[in-house]
């Protein structure tokens, strides 16, 4: 039997891979200055994750900042088709997690737009709904009836979504502190409308 299958109200996230010597990267990485997240400091678990002390780490990474800023531009006016619209990448951190420790799961609920980098292959970056479709097992899940979505960390894999969605790092099963470069992305310029007017200097 055919069905048309329409994904209504989606949160389009998309995957793509990006060709930059990684080992430069991760050399960078391994020499920055972290702190705990409040997460980690409160939590009893296995979570364990710190972040760069700096917020504009992109800034120390020209050539992925280049690149990232290129694929963001595509996604924004191809996919989501803001053609008009101009946007600014307001903050940007590194991640550490250490071999058996994990992240919390979080949003960012005061951006627009949020993405994540990997020098190396790692642990699944893991996205939930908080909704499950229905309280029986599926033979298999799938796009449609899957309320997590688990994408495993791949060298030189560049992932833009919504800040809204929920998501965390799942356990890091190799003998090696996971890395990765996360950022936030806001509109800038003049956009919105009527009461709703914004002009955000870039």
């Amino acid at each position: 039997m055919r069905f048309d299958i329409l994904p209504l109200f989606s949160s389009p996230l998309t995957l793509s891979k990006l060709n930059l010597n990684t080992n430069l990267i991760l050399e960078k990485l391994k020499e920055t200055e972290y702190i705990e997240t409040l997460d980690s400091q409160n939590s009893q678990t296995n979570i364990h994750s710190r972040i760069s002390k700096s917020k504009n780490i992109l800034e120390n990474f020209p050539e992925l900042q280049s690149n990232i800023v290129e694929h963001l531009s595509s996604y924004i006016k191809d996919v989501l088709m803001y053609q008009d619209l101009q946007f600014k990448i307001t903050s940007s951190w590194a991640s550490l997690t250490p071999s058996g420790h994990s992240g919390e799961s979080h949003s960012h609920n005061n951006s627009w737009l949020s993405g994540v980098f990997y020098p190396e292959d790692g642990s699944n970056i893991l996205f939930n709904d908080g909704y499950r479709f229905f309280y029986h097992e599926p033979t298999e899940y799938n796009l449609w009836n899957s309320s997590n979505w688990a994408i495993p960390a791949e060298e030189n894999l560049l992932i833009f979504f919504p800040s809204h969605l929920s998501h965390q790092i799942t356990t890091n099963t190799s003998k090696n502190n996971r890395y990765s470069i996360a950022f936030n992305v806001f509109p800038c310029g003049m956009w919105g409308e009527g009461d709703s007017i914004n002009n955000i200097v870039s």
